[in-house]
């Protein structure tokens, strides 16, 4: 490889890393403590999508799971999830997670 195709690689190389570390710095760190009526108990996991908490709905008492999902101003995926939210809470199967909300 040239040096000068190599000194481009380099460059972009560290581009990547810089916005790479530039969109940690800016995402959501902080745990919430509440989400609308429910309480955020810990961390589940975390993923490329988003983060799973554990927490418990104050208005029916239950344990519940919530996945937050990290913003990306993508429209489309958006509104793909919605439909695929809506098309798991028609089901009900001991192996298929319910469905109780989106928003």
């Amino acid at each position: 490889m040239t040096d000068p195709l190599r000194a481009d690689l380099d460059t972009l190389g560290h581009a990547l890393q810089r916005r790479r570390m530039f969109d940690r710095l800016f995402e959501a760190t902080a745990d919430p403590v509440q989400l609308g009526h429910y309480d955020i108990l810990h961390e589940l996991g975390r993923g490329a999508m988003g983060v799973v908490y554990a927490a418990r709905d104050t208005k029916l008492g239950r344990q519940v799971a919530i996945k937050r999902l990290q913003d990306r101003g993508d429209a489309n995926l958006r509104e793909r999830l919605v439909h695929e939210a809506q098309a798991m809470a028609k089901l009900n199967h001991p192996n298929v997670v319910p469905i109780y909300e989106i928003g």
